[in-house]
């Protein structure tokens, strides 16, 4: 439910207020482009694509795997017709990178925010409810260095 339209909500300088909650949510002005496995593994399988010794199904097939699921009648116990489902999933313990990319020079509020966020993110992907797969999510700097705790211990003191 849009909260703005039912009328129960307000925005000013990019905060909306819910006043029946006293809640504030702060709406950060930010791009995620894309995600990409780290840039060594990404030349690393060029390269090898390159001079002919891993084809791109290769590839698809050491990064991924293959799940199926289907639907069990809950009186019978024996599988719906038709309801067998297949869909790729990424290998556990695969490491993807994002970088964000704001209107603005975020300030340590908002950096703050988040940190949080990114810790409150736990599972992602195609699950109806909680998504099929565990994520651990952290922020670096521009060199690299993990911030995400540097930010978390300023969450709620600024």
């Amino acid at each position: 439910m849009n909260l703005l339209q039912k009328g129960k909500g307000k925005v000013a300088n990019g905060n909306l207020s819910l006043p029946a909650t006293g809640m504030i949510i702060i709406f950060i002005s930010c791009i995620l482009y894309s995600l990409e496995v780290p840039k060594d593994l990404r030349e690393a399988v060029a390269l090898q694509i390159q001079k002919k010794t891993l084809t791109k199904t290769e590839v698809l097939d050491s990064l991924t795997t293959i799940r199926r699921q289907t639907a069990i009648n809950s009186e019978s116990g024996v599988a719906e017709k038709g309801s067998l489902r297949s869909f790729r999933v990424v290998i556990r313990g695969l490491e993807f990178k994002a970088d964000l990319v704001f209107e603005t020079q975020p300030n340590q509020e908002i950096l703050s925010i988040l940190a949080v966020g990114t810790l409150a993110l736990r599972r992602i992907g195609s699950g109806r409810n909680r998504g099929r797969g565990y994520v651990r999510c952290t922020l670096h700097d521009d060199s690299g260095t993990e911030i995400t705790q540097k930010y978390i211990s300023l969450f709620g003191k600024i």
